[in-house]
């Protein structure tokens, strides 16, 4: 029996997560952030302007009447009232810095301490799963779900468990064999 396909596409996948991971950090210009004064929920104001873009976070119903696809600007879905409370982050694999992912990720945990919810998910597993959407958008795995990323409590789990999963291969792909030389592949067992 052979690996899929499938199980190729996720090896590469992860070992390519953790290759971007460990590159070296570039450092970003700063963008400025502000906040709008006197915000209220769905009333066409942005929550924040982030550099030249306004961030807009609402209803699915909301998002869907005053999302302009032409613009720059950034759309958020909030469903945080749902049994399995989520943000879902529009078009985020438009979005490729970690500065502007960990920007955009700051801004909706301010939005989360100023409208308080059940909606629990920490800033590092936001990013790891920010990272895999776009990954699987740029590789075309599963496109139309990697599209947005939906940051919903239950997958708070799930990416800590990816991330185990990409360390345990960084760290093989760069164990010294017997002769203090690092691996330069993996040897696959096949299956019979």
């Amino acid at each position: 029996m052979r690996i899929s396909d499938r199980n190729k596409k996720a090896f590469f996948l992860l070992s390519t997560y953790v290759v971007l991971l460990t590159m070296p950090k570039v450092k970003a210009e700063e963008t400025k952030i502000t906040f709008t004064d006197n915000y209220r929920i769905e009333s066409n104001m942005p929550f924040a302007t982030y550099g030249n873009k306004d961030l807009y976070i609402g209803s699915k119903q909301y998002i869907e009447k005053i999302k302009d696809n032409s613009s720059e600007d950034i759309y958020i879905i909030d469903d945080r009232e749902n049994t399995d409370p989520n943000i879902i982050v529009c078009d985020s694999h438009k979005i490729k810095t970690m500065k502007e992912i960990t920007n955009i990720l700051n801004i909706l945990i301010t939005y989360e301490n100023e409208y308080p919810s059940d909606w629990d998910r920490s800033l590092k597993t936001m990013k790891r799963e920010w990272l895999i959407h776009n990954l699987c958008h740029l590789l075309k795995i599963r496109i139309k779900s990697a599209k947005n990323v939906d940051l919903n409590n239950l997958d708070e789990e799930i990416y800590i468990n990816y991330w185990n999963i990409a360390n345990e291969i960084y760290n093989e792909l760069h164990k010294e064999n017997d002769n203090n030389q690092p691996h330069t592949y993996i040897k696959y067992k096949r299956i019979k």
